[in-house]
Formats: C-alpha cells, structure tokens, sequence
C-alpha cells in the first residue's frame, strides 16, 4: 500500500467519519474534508431503498447548485457507463471503481453525461466505492476528479480501500440512530433511550454502562452475557472479533473487524457493530476507560450478506469472503469457479488462505463453522 495520509491527517478524518454515526448533518464536512485530502473535485454519499423507493441519504459536496439542479438528468447515462445496475450490484463492497477504468475514455468522452454536465465542470474521471449492498438499499460514494488534479492513481484508491471499513460502520450505526441530526455531546443521554442495546466497553471488554435495552438483553443472556462482569456472547470466532475490534488500533490499517459480527446464542440473529470512541467527538460525558460502544441490532436492522458478516469475522477478503460462504452452502470448487466466474487455481488459493485465517482444514470444517454461527446463508 502506497503511503496515502500522515498518520494524524487520517485520524482526524476516521474522527469525522464515526461523528457522522450520530449525527448525520455531519456528513457534508467529512465529505469536504475527504475531498480535500484526496485532491477531489466533488463528493457524494448516496443510500437509497429501492424497494421502498426512499433515499436514506443524499448528500453532495463541491457541486455547485445549477449543476446540481441537473445533476440527476444524467442518472440513466452515468449507471450506462458503470454497466448496468445488476452490475453495480457485483461490485465488491469497499472496493474503490475508476469510471475510466470501467467504461473506457472513448465510451465517456461520448456520452452526454460527460459533454453536457462533466466536462463543463473540469472534470475527468469518476471513482465510486460500493458501502452498503441490503436485499432493499444500496450506499455508496461517488468523487468527481477535477483535471487539475490529474488521473486518479493508486494513493488515492489505497486511501479509499482503507477508510471504507469506517465508512461502513458509521452508516450501518447510524441507520440504528436512524439517521438524525443528534447532539454529539449528548451522545450518553441519547444511547440510554435508543431501542437498540449498545453497552459501553474497555479494551478487555469489560462492561462500564448499558443502556436500557442492553440491561434487558443482558438479563435474559439472548446474543451477549456478562461473565465476571465482561462482555461475551459464548462464540469464540465471535468473541474474538469483538476483541479485536474494541482495542485501539492502527488507523493506518484497515480493518473489517466491528462491522455486522454475526451472533445467535440461543436467540434471534443479531449482527454487532462496534463504535470507536477514542476519535472524534463522542468521548464527552463518557467514561475515560471507555474505548467502543458495541451495538447488539437485530438482523433485520443492519443485515449484510453472508459474506461481508464472514469478513468480519475472520478478517477475509472480499473475495475469500465469498468463497467460505458457497463452500459453506455445499458448492464444490468447480461450481465456485464457474458462480464467481474465476480460475480453479484462484479458488484454491483464496480456499488455503480462509483455511489459515478460520483455523480449519477442510471443507467439512468449514461447513461446521458455518453452522456454529448460525449464519444466514
């Protein structure tokens, strides 16, 4: 990885990011900051329910507003140029895609989207990266590269590839806060009367407060416990992750660990999202041990695909990721192949390497894992 942001300048862009889990109007400002730090023209985070046909959000940056009036003229040509909407939809999740890179300069120079409403901005290329993929939304980032700047290079990706990990778990809180305008430094006050359970923890995961809900949830041992006075919800895989995910880390290295770990011990299925507290503005009025607020959301409140769950789990790939879940669904390494549309001697390779990272040896192991966590696949 390409050296992408000093280590201070990042911090306080993942800072921005998680206070944007709390409070959505805080988005355009991280948006900002992230454009400036990347050498991007625009930026836009986007989260619709096409089922619903409801936009969760819709906020833009650097756009000016008559460009922005026209903006969705164009919406129909743009999603031409990405391939279709079943394609977007097979784009990897935190995965950064280049439009130049997809569709060709030729194929963009011709479209109107580029004539009538890009080029007239300054802009040359387009960089989309995928957060959100539900059976009912999709969410992602769109940044408009400004010629100035020049082409998009491999710094810039890095640095997407590596923020997207926070990325995903802002939104996925912040769909639990659903998506408000709330006081950040009335973060305590407002988690005690949030139906989602959200316990507040050390790095050993030791218990410091609990919200109501998460008392409730407590007292019945349904997903999470306490022993000896320590958070655990009796899966070791799990318990691991949610380990790895409340200790202060790197920032510099990007990390799934804390985004929609799955859970069932003896309850309905739940996906945990862990919040970081030791950036951004969220510390106040919290206690000074207290490193991460985990979030117990039922599964129909956060639910992300068997494979990004696995991810979190294991720290896998995307693409290990996908493999574990259809060899955990029973498919063989040839019918894997062929579904992901890549090389026998690929799928044996992401294959050792999700058996080195589960500690398994077979696939029958594997299937048993799978069975353990009670994974929706």
């Amino acid at each position: 990885m390409v050296d992408v942001l000093d280590r201070e300048a990042l911090s306080d862009l993942i800072g921005l990011i998680y206070d944007c889990s709390v409070d959505a109007s805080r988005w355009s400002v991280t948006l900002s900051a992230l454009s400036r730090a990347l050498d991007f023209q625009n930026a836009g985070l986007s989260w619709v329910d096409f089922v619903a046909a409801h936009t969760l959000l819709d906020v833009s940056v650097g756009i000016e507003d008559s460009w922005r009036r026209t903006q969705h003229d164009y919406d129909a040509e743009a999603l031409a140029l990405w391939g279709s909407f079943e394609a977007l939809q097979r784009y990897p999740l935190g995965e950064p895609q280049v439009m130049s890179s997809v569709a060709g300069r030729p194929a963009i120079e011709r479209s109107a989207y580029y004539r009538e409403w890009g080029r007239p901005q300054g802009l040359i290329d387009l960089v989309a990266l995928p957060l959100v993929r539900t059976p009912s939304t999709i969410g992602n980032i769109a940044m408009g590269r400004g010629q100035a700047a020049g082409p998009v290079g491999g710094r810039e990706l890095d640095a997407l590839r590596l923020l997207s990990p926070h990325f995903q778990r802002a939104l996925a809180i912040g769909k639990l806060f659903d998506l408000k305008a709330l006081e950040i430094h009335a973060f305590g006050e407002t988690l005690n009367g949030l139906a989602t359970p959200v316990v507040l923890v050390d790095p050993d995961l030791v218990v410091l407060s609990a919200n109501r809900a998460a008392e409730t949830l407590l007292a019945a041992s349904q997903g999470i416990r306490l022993v000896d006075g320590m958070l655990t919800s009796g899966t070791e895989a799990t318990d691991s992750a949610l380990r790895a995910a409340v200790r202060p880390g790197d920032a510099a290295k990007p990390s799934r660990h804390g985004l929609g770990i799955p859970v069932r011990n003896g309850a309905p299925a739940a996906l945990i999202h862990v919040l970081p507290l030791t950036r951004g503005g969220l510390r106040d009025g919290l206690s000074p041990r207290a490193t991460a607020a985990v979030f117990v959301a039922r599964m129909s409140d956060g639910q992300l695909p068997a494979a990004e769950a696995l991810a979190a789990l294991f720290e896998l790939t995307a693409a290990e990721a996908r493999v574990f879940a259809l060899l955990a669904a029973g498919r063989t390494q040839q019918q894997i192949s062929a579904a992901l549309g890549i090389a026998p001697g690929t799928v044996k390779t992401h294959l050792l390497r999700v058996f080195a990272k589960t500690g398994t040896n077979r696939q029958a192991d594997l299937v048993r894992l799978a069975n353990t966590l009670a994974m929706p696949l």
